[in-house]
């Protein structure tokens, strides 16, 4: 089994106006990658698609440039960007060489601090938005996942929340506006940088970022305490007559990884349905051939978790796939783990791990990971190591009576 988990520890500079600069070295290379992160995921909005839309409307424009201008400048530097969003946060990231990363970051910094949200690039947004609804909103996974996330949290905490198809008449481009105007701020902005520290246009770049003209806020956040109200009932189906499969989704409140039982549960689920070898895979999609693929997951939030086992089978094995994938939890439950299968799936919990901090990049991921939870970065992957090294059949066991009992587990089933 590995020994030891080599992590690289980033340097932190704590700019003027109080948002922090995670720094990361890539050596011997000319790409520059920025990440930037702001609490401004769908946890912080009042409606459905806000916080969303926002991310992706920054590069439709500046007050200075317009959003084709935007795109052909950082195409000609061969600069690259992508948003991504979480239910707690927004990522813009920035990927440029070092010889052009000085304009690069002017152009994406304008956009981030000074979007202009025009009107005609909102409404043609919305209508792609709404077009691709109407296809996803047909396909049984996408009802399944809404679903349980719907029954799990409420229909109105922002875990629970999901679009609907007015949404896409309601929203407006001023709601955008206050969105980003609340949101968008240094309070809310952490910054990653990896590339060569030593270099000059690097270290004029942090300087530059150092001194970002953000706005701060000067009104206390709304950190609205959401109440998680779980559906009363347990087992919902969904009919779609015209599926040809029926996608299966079970899942419950889990904690998140601020929690001291979070790494010997993720064991616990690797060894159900959390790699191609696990005894779901095994079970549902090798011996009964019920299935293509099966898996299970803990998803982390900042204020909560959940978790989740998926499928898709034939409509007419949906009954004996559900009894399977129970038969599964409940050996967990009443059957020790044995050693050999444990150290397997341990072995490969940490190989992964060491994968995921293989260079700078892959690293700056993992930092991401623990911005939700203000959380000591090194430290506790240096712990989530040595839990899993440590981890026993016995302790997963209760863990999996204390958990994992069915009576507890809500039932999505889409077909």
């Amino acid at each position: 089994m590995l020994k030891k988990l080599s992590i690289l520890k980033p340097d932190v500079i704590h700019t003027p106006t109080g948002f922090p600069i995670y720094l990361l070295p890539i050596q011997d290379q000319e790409i520059v990658k920025i990440d930037f992160v702001f609490n401004a995921g769908d946890y912080y909005a009042s409606q459905a698609l806000t916080s969303l839309s926002t991310l992706s409307m920054l590069q439709e424009g500046s007050l200075t440039q317009n959003g084709e201008e935007i795109a052909e400048r950082l195409d000609f530097l061969g600069s690259f960007i992508s948003c991504s969003s979480t239910k707690d946060k927004a990522v813009v990231s920035l990927c440029s060489l070092e010889k052009h990363l000085a304009e690069s970051v002017k152009i994406v910094t304008d956009f981030i601090l000074n979007p202009s949200f025009p009107e005609e690039n909102f409404t043609t947004h919305l209508l792609k938005r709404k077009e691709r609804y109407k296809i996803d909103i047909e396909r049984v996974e996408v009802l399944s996942q809404k679903k349980l996330a719907q029954v799990l949290f409420g229909s109105e905490h922002p875990y629970g929340r999901s679009c609907r198809i007015e949404d896409f008449s309601s929203i407006t481009r001023n709601d955008l506006i206050q969105f980003h105007a609340d949101n968008y701020i240094a309070e809310n902005l952490k910054i990653v940088l990896c590339g060569n520290l030593k270099s000059n246009e690097v270290k004029n770049i942090i300087k530059y970022l150092s001194t970002l003209p953000i706005k701060t806020s000067n009104k206390q956040r709304n950190n609205k305490d959401y109440q998680i109200i779980s559906d009363v009932e347990h087992k919902h189906f969904i009919a779609k007559d015209n599926a040809v499969q029926a996608s299966i989704n079970i899942g419950k409140i889990m904690v998140n990884r601020t929690h001291k039982d979070y790494v010997p549960l993720q064991v616990l689920n690797t060894v159900l349905g959390g790699y191609f070898g696990s005894r779901l895979m095994t079970s549902v999609r090798e011996d009964k051939g019920y299935t293509y693929g099966i898996g299970s997951g803990i998803i982390s939030y900042e204020n909560s978790g959940y978790f989740i086992i998926t499928t898709r089978v034939g409509k007419d094995v949906v009954q004996p796939a559900l009894e399977a994938i129970y038969h599964e939890i409940n050996r967990l439950r009443t059957e020790s783990i044995p050693q050999e299968e444990l150290d397997m799936v341990k072995t490969y919990m940490l190989s992964t791990l060491v994968r995921n901090f293989d260079g700078a990049l892959a690293t700056s991921e993992m930092l991401r990971n623990t911005f939700d939870y203000n959380i000591d970065f090194y430290k506790y992957y240096q712990q989530f190591w040595s839990r899993i090294k440590k981890v026993q059949a016995k302790e997963l066991q209760q863990l999996a009576n204390d958990y994992l009992n069915e009576n507890s587990m809500y039932e999505i089933v889409v077909g």
